[in-house]
Parts: structure tokens; sequence; C-alpha cells
């Protein structure tokens, strides 16, 4: 399993938990679909701030710590 820990910038703020993942990761070697995403946070694979992120359209406060857990492909 791959853990990857993103820092939320202050500009980030208002945008949802789900798109700002999508923006992140395209920016990465593997790019994540937002369905992907979603399932990953539904799954309880995507915390914030040390709570394991309830909702996809959580809406982002800047400041926080995302911690995605990457399981290995199948």
């Amino acid at each position: 399993m791959t853990t990857c820990s993103i820092p939320v910038p202050d500009d980030a703020a208002g945008l949802r938990l789900d798109r700002f993942l999508v923006e992140h990761f395209a920016e990465t070697d593997e790019p994540l679909s937002r369905a992907r995403l979603q399932r990953l946070i539904e799954s309880g694979c995507v915390r914030l701030n040390d709570a394991t992120a309830q909702r996809v359209a959580h809406k982002l406060r800047g400041g926080e710590w995302i911690v995605v857990q990457l399981p290995e492909p199948t």
C-alpha cells in the first residue's frame, strides 16, 4: 500500500475534497480518476486531519492535511 500526504494550500479553500484530489493527482505520474478517488474516500482510505474523510463533497478550508492510502493493484 502506498501512502501520500498532501498539504491543502489556503487557496484551495472551498474546493470539494474529491475535486482537489483529482487536480493533485493529475500532476503526478499516475493520475487517478474522480470515480476512483470517490471510491477511496467512501472506503475509508482517505484521512483528513487524522480523521477518516466522511464525504466526497467535503469542502476544504485550507491548511488541512490529507493522507491517501492507495491499495496495491490487484
